[in-house]
């Protein structure tokens, strides 16, 4: 399966990165890199094992979590939102399973 990004610009100001294709090992190595650099994820795809995401500044912690199944997703969103974090990234993947980004946040 061939993995499609849309993206959508609006004005605005800091840095921001994308990287499409990325291979777990890769993504892992970006992310931290970028998470100590104070960007965080806006948006994730995974098919195939190759992802495709973007950072924005942010701040506060993060939790990104893929390959989920539908139970396992539910634990997480249930764990995080106890923890004050919210989920502001949500796909369900070719493959069935999701992936999820949560963030600090009220509600």
């Amino acid at each position: 399966m061939t993995l499609y990004m849309l993206a959508v610009f609006r004005p605005g100001t800091g840095a921001e990165w994308w990287k499409y294709g990325a291979s777990t090992d890769e993504f892992k190595t970006l992310n931290a890199g970028y998470y100590n650099q104070g960007l965080r994820i806006t948006d994730i795809h995974r098919d195939n094992n190759a992802c495709v995401v973007v950072w924005r500044p942010g701040t506060g912690g993060q939790q990104v979590w893929y390959n989920l199944n539908e139970d396992e997703f539910k634990q997480k969103d249930t764990e995080y939102f106890n923890q004050g974090l919210r989920l502001t990234v949500l796909h369900r993947e070719s493959d069935g399973q999701f992936t999820a980004v949560w963030h600090p946040g009220t509600g």
